[in-house]
């Protein structure tokens, strides 16, 4: 196509136009239509040599990525092995934080027992607040064998209304309007005054089979809980917990102010002579174990039985008993259930 064709199409338009002026907006959109053609046709013929070079390199530049590229791939063996490698070092270090956290929860657990345990066997722990410590000898000694005696009565029937099944946890807090006479058992001691025969009762039959209990956390004043829980949370506080931990933690080793059992006075923590430690190990004391086996007989239980956590949401705990009367002790004992599984069985 040369530049005669450009002029001679170019002319042959112009006459169109003069003999067809009705036409003319046709005739100007089929010359530009031509000419672009035109245009583009001569630009690729005028740069003929200039596209071959061009499609030269890039032929060349893709044979030569062919042949360089193998020196840029990994073994897939190879590399699935890395991966696999990085993964495992992965899960080591993974499980080995996960055994630190453990070791860590553990170590905070026994703290908290430890620290239970300085809190209320160790009266320097009070802050100057005495509590007072008596054996069984000198408990009974206050008492005459008609005091014992009123605690051989059954209690027949069983009602989820009845005051020695009132069920005080996290869930349910003390009632407002709760209210119940406070007896000594001696000294600063006291609780509920109508469990007061079936304890001595239980005093004095563990003393004929050889073993001596203390009561070392009997009835506690709203006030007293408040200072225990907040002080507890304080020491939490201080091995660098926040708030919120801190009294997630005390709140497992320590009721909160509230929903205490020893507030309405049917709860007693118990240890022996021999045995001044509020843990675990009590359990497997001579003491532990007879009062685990013989407190149903006098209307106790163990509150905080262990396996059952995730119910009471509250620790093992083997020195704390709570008289729930003859006839409900007996059931919950022999059945294995916690107070609040009793509780819904009655509902």
């Amino acid at each position: 196509m040369n530049e005669s064709g450009k002029e001679k199409k170019i002319l042959e338009a112009r006459r169109k136009m003069r003999k067809y002026p009705y036409l003319k907006e046709i005739i100007t959109i089929h010359l530009t239509a031509w000419l672009l053609v035109y245009y583009i046709c001569d630009w690729f013929a005028s740069n003929t040599k200039k596209l071959i070079s061009l499609a030269v390199l890039l032929v060349f530049f893709t044979i030569s990525c062919s042949f360089c590229a193998p020196m840029f791939q990994t073994d897939p063996g190879t590399e699935q092995q890395v991966f696999t490698e990085h993964l495992e070092t992965e899960d080591i270090t993974l499980a080995t934080e996960a055994e630190t956290v453990e070791v860590e929860e553990d170590i905070v657990k026994e703290e908290a027992v430890q620290t239970e345990v300085e809190e209320v066997v160790n009266p320097e722990a009070e802050d100057s607040e005495e509590i007072d410590n008596y054996s069984s000898d000198e408990i009974l000694a206050n008492f005459t064998p008609e005091d014992l005696a009123v605690a051989e009565e059954e209690n027949g029937e069983v009602s989820v209304d009845d005051w020695s099944l009132l069920l005080v946890n996290n869930r349910h807090p003390i009632p407002e309007d709760y209210e119940f006479t406070l007896g000594t058992i001696r000294g600063s001691l006291q609780c509920d005054e109508r469990i007061i025969p079936p304890f001595l009762s239980m005093l004095q039959a563990a003393k004929e089979d050889g073993i001596t209990l203390e009561v070392c956390s009997p009835y506690r004043t709203l006030d007293r809980q408040e200072y225990l829980f907040d002080r507890k949370i304080v020491r939490y506080m201080k091995r660098g917990m926040s708030y919120m931990d801190a009294y997630k933690l005390a709140a497992r080793v320590v009721n909160v102010p509230g929903t205490s059992e020893h507030q309405i006075g049917l709860a007693l923590d118990i240890y022996t002579d021999s045995y001044k430690s509020l843990d675990e190990g009590f359990g497997e004391t001579a003491a532990g174990i007879w009062l685990r086996e013989h407190c149903a007989e006098y209307g106790f239980i163990l509150r905080y039985p262990k396996g059952k956590e995730y119910i009471t949401g509250i620790e093992y705990e083997p020195w704390h008993f709570r008289y729930v009367g003859k006839t409900a002790a007996t059931e919950i004992m022999e059945q294995g259930l916690t107070l609040e599984e009793f509780v819904e069985t009655l509902e």
